[in-house]
């Protein structure tokens, strides 16, 4: 099985974004590996943080898996394999994984869940989702350009 770079780097995005969302805060220092200039933009800017880490891992979940319509249509794989094949399914579930995570917040000590979080993770999701929209019908428009 051959895994590229951007299976990777989703993978490893979204253990990193599990780690920071799920630890607990019992010092109210969650990022204090952090370099103390980040980390007070982090606190600062809380909400620009939650949408471009969100941005990151969708623009990794949608613009980096690509198949032909020949090996989209292979029926040998096991259906629970082939539903996130599809964009729309990938962004429900990173929506559901937005709330998934502020749902567990609430049982993690030092942790507080909120709504708040969830729309900026949504935010996220749908920069991502508009990237890789915009990035698709450019690629549309040069291979019609190229067979013309």
């Amino acid at each position: 099985m051959k895994v590229s770079v951007p299976v990777v780097a989703f993978a490893a995005s979204l253990v990193a974004g599990f780690a920071l969302a799920l630890i607990p805060n019992l010092h109210g220092d969650l990022y204090g590996f952090v370099p103390s200039g980040l980390r007070h933009w982090i606190y600062a800017h809380d909400d620009a943080a939650n949408i471009s880490a969100f941005l990151v891992l969708s623009i990794f979940a949608l613009c980096f898996r690509r198949e032909s319509r020949r090996d989209a249509a292979d029926t040998g794989r096991i259906a629970p394999a082939r539903i996130f094949e599809r964009r729309g399914m990938r962004v429900a579930g990173l929506m559901a994984l937005v709330g998934a995570i502020e749902f567990a917040q609430i049982f993690i000590p030092g942790r507080v869940a909120e709504l708040h979080d969830v729309c900026t993770g949504w935010s996220g999701i749908f920069a991502g989702w508009l990237i890789a929209v915009l990035l698709d019908a450019r690629t549309e428009r040069r291979a019609a350009s190229r067979a013309e």
